[in-house]
């Protein structure tokens, strides 16, 4: 009974703002067709303002992962560029962890390249692939190069994920 009262106050409140609506100009009620079954509440400006056109697409939850994680890789590769300009980053003592970050990259690169998926993403793929494994190469060189020309490395490798993470977002955002 409450539910019953309740969406008949709903449904006279959104057929009265019709009403005061059509009154208005009329503005709220031009439309492209019907948009629901009831006569009553089909030009009223609550079902003018939810609708959507047959031609908006919203972005599936994968699609918006996709762009966070180039959004992230934009911002590591931004922050890698400035400890490395800054001189808060260089040839570590040991460069064991480096090496081992560096054949890491190169790894997950091949990996991404050579799993199977889609024709389509085919270019975004290696986009990422590509970028991945030209990181583990810079940062790989680190060590074996003399340590006034490691934060220059180190920038390249920033600047690679920097346009890595630009590049396949907008591949991505023109794709769907």
């Amino acid at each position: 009974m409450l539910q019953t009262s309740a969406a008949n106050q709903t449904q006279l409140l959104i057929v009265s703002f019709r009403a005061s609506a059509a009154s208005a100009d009329g503005l709220l009620n031009r439309h492209l067709g019907p948009l629901t079954d009831d006569a009553r509440l089909r030009p009223s400006a609550p079902c003018l303002i939810m609708a959507r056109g047959l031609d908006t697409n919203m972005a599936t939850p994968n699609n918006l992962f996709r762009l966070l994680s180039e959004f992230i890789m934009l911002l590591l590769g931004a922050l890698l560029i400035l400890l490395a300009a800054t001189g808060r980053i260089g040839l570590p003592s040991r460069p064991g962890g480096v090496v081992a970050l560096g054949a890491i990259f190169i790894f997950w690169g091949v990996r991404t390249a050579t799993r199977p998926g889609a024709k389509a993403a085919r270019l975004e793929t290696m986009v990422r692939a590509g970028s991945l494994a030209l990181v583990g190469i810079l940062i790989l060189a680190v060590p074996f190069v003399p340590a006034r020309n490691a934060p220059q490395l180190f920038i390249l490798a920033g600047g690679v994920l920097v346009l890595r993470g630009a590049l396949a977002a907008a591949i991505s955002v023109a794709r769907h």
